[in-house]
């Protein structure tokens, strides 16, 4: 372990919800942890300040003092004079994948991955197990988990780590292995495999492949767990060795899976269904929609089982769990207008959320919001996203939030994604990010659900549509 004594750490890109997790799992680790980031306000800020975190803004290579240690980095930021800094003073660098592998090496890992359901599925799972007491540690890719209070902890009582695992590149300008092949889990989730990143990967088989390389990395007692509905796990698991589908545990709706869900419905803000397993059925309630939640909720108790905890105590710590913040989170409301939010930013994550809103919220007209994440998913995945989007009975779509790890593209915008959609539904319009709030003001009345979507800054658009008088 690189950084298992240092004791002065600093966070190049820490607004960045997966750092800010891992600097809150460092600092309870007895570190001193300083952090640098851009001015932009992000989801993290809020616990960055409560826990102390001293932040400096911009990359300026003055920042990384000559006290400090080590120094971890978000890949989000291709030129960043920091790292160049750091080395020079022969201090050492990680990026967020190195240096969450390397943090969790004293720990016996659980990992969930997946294009949507692995934020979740981790802190239901961190959820159960603190229900259970045995005090686990976690790092978790969200602005906070309000049921544990934090999205990232370090306890040194607990033997066990939940983390969020990515495949995205750990250093997409140097280092192009996937950010959770520097993870050794004990257990493995994944949620469902999509193409979501077409600028790492060409191709879906490209993905499918960093998936092959993540479920060998499996301890010698580890289990697979798996969604048996998602077609391309299906296919990942026909491309993996016999030894390992041995160790394959599978859950869904299908009646292949072992965890199957069954009697699945929403009614009055609760989501009910069965779980039959071995011939038992589990009664399940969450006041979470959707059956992408009853996919997450079982993961987790079957994780949870194999970890040692009893169903019974992770279904009571499920029915009391709230879920994190920007996933299906209730903004607030204003002028009798129902303001939500959800992180969905790939078509499949915006087919599961509309089809959940439309039952959640019963006859309401529903308007969905969609601000396009990185213009080479929006261009890869054009049309998809057009026919996901067309559900919502109302659809707005506002500029593509640009990442920094990308140049700009011209030829892809949220105006030619609007014209897409609205040939699948007539009721969508294009509005720039600027004429958003007026929009809405002049567009929504009482009775109505408003609900953003996308990965980039689309939820302060909505905190102030709520806030407006």
């Amino acid at each position: 372990m690189i950084l298992n004594h240092l004791k002065h750490l600093h966070f190049s890109g820490i607004k960045g919800v997966g750092m800010t997790a891992l600097a809150l799992y460092a600092q309870d680790r007895g570190c001193l942890v300083t952090g640098s980031d851009v001015p932009e306000a992000f989801v993290s800020q809020e616990i960055l300040v409560k826990r102390k975190i001293p932040l400096s803004l911009g990359f300026d290579a003055s920042q990384v003092a000559e006290k400090t240690q080590a120094l971890i980095y978000s890949g989000a930021f291709p030129e960043n004079p920091q790292i160049d800094k750091a080395r020079s003073l022969n201090i050492p660098a990680l990026s967020y994948g190195q240096a969450l592998g390397d943090l969790t090496q004293d720990k016996r890992v659980v990992a969930t991955s997946g294009v949507g359901g692995k934020s979740t599925t981790a802190a239901m799972i961190a959820a159960i197990l603190e229900e259970a007491k045995l005090h686990p540690s976690f790092v978790v890719g969200v602005g906070n988990i309000p049921d544990l209070g934090v999205p990232g902890k370090y306890s040194a009582q607990g033997k066990i780590a939940v983390v969020e695992a990515d495949e995205y590149a750990a250093d997409p300008q140097h280092d192009a292995t996937a950010k959770f092949l520097y993870l050794n889990p004990e257990l493995i989730v994944i949620t469902n495999i999509e193409y979501d990143h077409p600028d790492v990967y060409a191709n879906l088989d490209e993905t499918l492949i960093a998936y092959e390389k993540f479920v060998q990395k499996l301890t010698d007692n580890g289990i697979l767990l798996v969604n048996l509905d998602n077609p391309n796990i299906q296919t990942l698991l026909t491309r993996v060795s016999q030894s390992l589908r041995d160790r394959v545990v599978s859950y869904g709706f299908s009646p292949q899976a072992q965890w199957q869900i069954g009697q699945f419905r929403q009614l009055q803000g609760k989501t009910q269904f069965e779980i039959s397993i071995k011939g038992v059925r589990l009664g399940m309630e969450l006041s979470l929609p959707g059956r992408f939640n009853a996919l997450n909720a079982t993961a987790s108790i079957a994780a949870a089982t194999h970890l040692g905890v009893s169903q019974s105590r992770s279904i009571d710590a499920l029915k009391k769990f709230s879920g994190t913040q920007r996933r299906f989170q209730r903004l607030g409301s204003v002028n009798g207008v129902e303001v939500w939010d959800d992180y969905a930013h790939h078509p499949s994550q915006i087919l599961s959320t509309l089809t959940a809103a439309k039952s959640w919220f019963g006859n309401k007209r529903f308007i969905a919001v969609f601000q396009p994440h990185t213009y080479s998913r929006t261009k890869a995945l054009f049309s998809d996203f057009a026919k996901a989007l067309s559900l919502a009975e109302q659809t707005v779509i506002t500029d593509i939030y640009a990442s920094a790890r990308e140049k700009r593209d011209d030829s892809i915008s949220g105006e030619l994604l609007a014209r897409e959609t609205k040939q699948y539904n007539r009721n969508t319009a294009f509005v720039t990010r600027r004429a958003l709030l007026s929009y809405l003001k002049d567009s929504t009345k009482p009775g109505d659900v408003v609900m953003s979507l996308g990965a980039g800054d689309i939820y302060q658009a909505m905190n102030d549509f709520v806030s407006q008088k």
